[in-house]
């Protein structure tokens, strides 16, 4: 069996208007704001995408790793809504709705850098409300 093509894709950030936003540091830290605080209730949650956050019992140390983890898919955010090239991140437009894509041929593995980090905002609804 080869390698199959797979993609991740979420809804670009829009206004109670409709119209998508700019994106650059604000959208950026918009959209980690909305993040964290669904990553509080969801956290479990990022098993199903690939990542791990060792729990070991003990209350400080749990809440480090999850603080280390969060902080990290926060870069990833970023990266993605912060402005600048992603060289793996592509908009899309459909229907005169903006989306954000990325995606490639995989063997079970990420195709891309941001292909979690997308999953998990598309799954999650992040982006999905008006900012």
């Amino acid at each position: 069996m080869g390698a199959g093509f797979t993609y991740a894709v979420c809804e670009w950030p829009f206004d109670a208007t409709g119209h998508s936003l700019q994106n650059g540091t604000k959208l950026a830290e918009k959209v980690c704001e909305r993040f964290s605080e669904m990553f509080v209730e969801r956290w479990e949650q990022l098993e199903e995408f690939g990542v791990w956050v060792e729990q070991t019992g003990d209350e400080k140390e749990d809440a480090e790793a999850r603080q280390t983890v969060l902080n990290e898919l926060l870069k990833q955010v970023r990266s993605v809504f912060g402005g600048g090239w992603v060289r793996d991140v592509a908009p899309l437009n459909l229907s005169g709705k903006e989306y954000v894509i990325t995606g490639g041929m995989s063997w079970g593995d990420d195709p891309t850098d941001s292909y979690h980090i997308i999953s998990i905002l598309c799954d999650w609804g992040v982006t999905s409300d008006p900012f």
